[in-house]
């Protein structure tokens, strides 16, 4: 079809301006991103999570865990799993990374309103708040089970920076979306070191899954057909290993 010497201009002008408005909302969008701190990248996604930019917690040889008033004893067995991950994420096997009493300071302070249920129990609560700044961080969670949840999130905020390992400065509420978060392990068919299901375990973990009791587990496959072999030695009755 043939352009009117008018419809031409016409054209053009409209194209200009979609070209131009194109690249304002371009430019606007970069200015904004350039303006806003990123947001950490976090495997499940918090709740709540507002980046700033306040700076970043250093990781120094001297990183220190202030366990704060808890009624649960195991908070402090807590933080030293923690220090030890710790330690094997960041590479810095030789340092002096410790728990300090209460009335200490430390570049983390953990803290938890009660104890959790021992073993852990469908919908507990495991909420948490973690808040990063530049001087220090503070975990703050109604169990210990929620402080277990936010230490594992400050591990995946720790990212490489000029000055060295660093914690972005971030504030977080978080608790777990879905109650029951799982990993099927069938060993009865596919057979599995022991290493290798601690490692799932250690995964599952990483990623705030649920704890290692809510683990379906299938160790033996009681619907199989199990034939005697005569040249080896008597096998122990089925019966038996089941209450084992």
């Amino acid at each position: 079809m043939q352009l009117t010497r008018m419809e031409k201009p016409v054209r053009t002008i409209c194209f200009l301006f979609v070209f131009v408005l194109i690249a304002f909302q371009v430019t606007s969008q970069v200015s904004a991103e350039g303006s806003n701190p990123p947001s950490p990248s976090l495997m499940p996604l918090p709740a709540s999570m507002q980046a700033s930019s306040g700076g970043a917690l250093l990781i120094t040889p001297s990183f220190t865990v202030v366990a704060k008033t808890s009624s649960d004893p195991r908070l402090r067995s807590v933080a030293e799993i923690f220090l030890g991950d710790l330690r094997r994420h960041t590479g810095m096997l030789q340092t002096n990374f410790h728990i300090a009493s209460a009335s200490e300071a430390g570049q983390l302070e953990i803290q938890s309103a009660a104890a959790s249920k021992n073993p852990q129990q469908l919908g507990e609560d495991e909420s948490y708040s973690l808040t990063v700044t530049s001087s220090k961080a503070e975990l703050k969670a109604p169990t210990t089970l929620g402080v277990m949840r936010g230490l594992q999130t400050f591990l995946q905020l720790i990212k490489v920076s000029p000055q060295g390992f660093a914690v972005p400065a971030v504030t977080i509420e978080d608790k777990p979306r879905f109650a029951w978060r799982g990993l099927m392990i069938d060993s009865s068919r596919h057979f599995m070191p022991v290493e290798v299901i601690k490692r799932n375990l250690d995964a599952m973990a990483a990623v705030n899954g649920s704890h290692q009791s809510d683990l379906p587990e299938s160790f033996r496959d009681t619907s199989g057909t199990h034939q005697r072999a005569l040249a080896l030695p008597v096998q122990v009755a089925s019966s038996e290993v089941a209450r084992e």
